[in-house]
């Protein structure tokens, strides 16, 4: 029993390593294998990102200015499906207006944000803002957390079969 919870437990949390090197002229970070020399290990957990960033969204902006942004995102889709059906593939959404660009980096920031405290465990998003907030380790557990990839060896081994 002790070892199907282990096994389960294993699915919810993971231990990401992360190591910084210049590529292309850039700083990036790759995930790398826990223990690679130089790597910065952080253990994080499963969430459902996309209700975090729906609740990080909500406590941001009130109830008005949220439905008056999903208005006219909805006006825009459904503006962009007739000009598609007449014209061809729709166009880029459109981020063209100050207000719109604002809009949809806010949302991303929150969203980030929201993920990595909900989503960091050792240490936690507070531990470790000051050291990773705008860099490339900040942009690399957020990928690692929204894209989820646990290693499972045998998945009907949870099952005792």
């Amino acid at each position: 029993m002790s070892d199907t919870l282990d096994q389960l437990a294993s699915l919810l949390t993971r231990t990401v390593c992360l190591l910084t090197a210049e590529q292309d002229g850039r700083l990036g970070a790759s995930e790398v294998a826990p223990g690679t020399s130089g790597g910065l290990s952080f253990q994080v957990r499963r969430v459902d990102v996309n209700s975090v960033s729906v609740m990080a969204l909500r406590a941001a902006l009130d109830e008005h200015e949220l439905v008056r942004y999903a208005k006219q995102a909805a006006s825009q889709a459904n503006q962009a499906s007739q000009e598609a059906d007449e014209d061809g593939p729709p166009p880029l959404p459109d981020d063209s207006e100050p207000e719109d660009a604002t809009m949809r980096a806010i949302a991303t920031s929150l969203s980030m944000h929201a993920v990595l405290s909900a989503g960091m465990v050792e240490p936690t998003y507070e531990q470790a803002r000051q050291m990773i907030h705008g860099t490339v380790l900040e942009t690399a557990l957020y990928r690692a957390i929204i894209h989820w990839t646990p290693e499972v060896a045998d998945p009907k081994a949870l099952a005792g079969s």
